[in-house]
């Protein structure tokens, strides 16, 4: 199975609601590994923020699955803004800096650089998650399967996560989601 994924980062200190607070990092961890174990994952396809990305791809390297990172480019900046920003609880910035080094290493790291910038850029990796994962699996013979961590509220105008999911589901890809708050399994 290729598994692609993508989710909440961590709520940053004094967020208007709560979608995945620091304090749920380990349930939700547990949460990843469990839907990797059981979908038989081969490799992970994701981008690399802070909180549920970086969680998938830490666990999927203790797994040994294999791991495709993919991030819009420059890679500096994408860490300033999507893995270290907003004083977010966690030592993020080395664990992203850890695999980051890992995928270039492997051959695994795949820096995209769109000519838009702000949201266009999270909308467009969404696109090349799912593309890359199609790819792998043709290559493979392997299924593709989603998984998102998510609690299903809009996070503003446009929600990446949201985005994700119903374009995995428009391409008929099987999707499971989990909650950062929830106790329970992916379904």
């Amino acid at each position: 199975m290729i598994v692609a994924s993508a989710g909440r980062r961590i709520d940053a200190p004094g967020a208007d609601s709560e979608r995945f607070p620091e304090r749920r990092v380990a349930a939700v961890r547990e949460r990843i590994r469990r839907a990797l174990e059981d979908a038989g994952a081969r490799t992970l396809v994701c981008s690399a923020a802070c909180g549920a990305d970086l969680i998938a791809l830490d666990v999927a390297g203790e797994l040994g699955i294999a791991r495709h990172i993919i991030i819009p480019a420059p890679l500096d900046e994408f860490r300033a803004h999507s893995v270290v920003d907003g004083g977010r609880p966690g030592e993020w910035g080395t664990l992203f800096d850890r695999l980051v080094s890992e995928a270039r290493a492997s051959g695994e790291l795949e820096l995209v650089d769109f000519p838009e910038r702000g949201s266009q850029v999270y909308l467009k990796i969404n696109a090349a998650i799912l593309d890359r994962a199609a790819t792998h699996a043709a290559e493979s013979g392997d299924a593709v399967e989603v998984f998102a961590i998510w609690d299903g509220a809009l996070a503003g105008r446009t929600d990446y996560t949201q985005d994700f999911v119903e374009t995995a589901r428009r391409r008929g890809i099987p999707v499971g989601i989990a909650a950062p708050d929830s106790q329970q399994p992916p379904g």
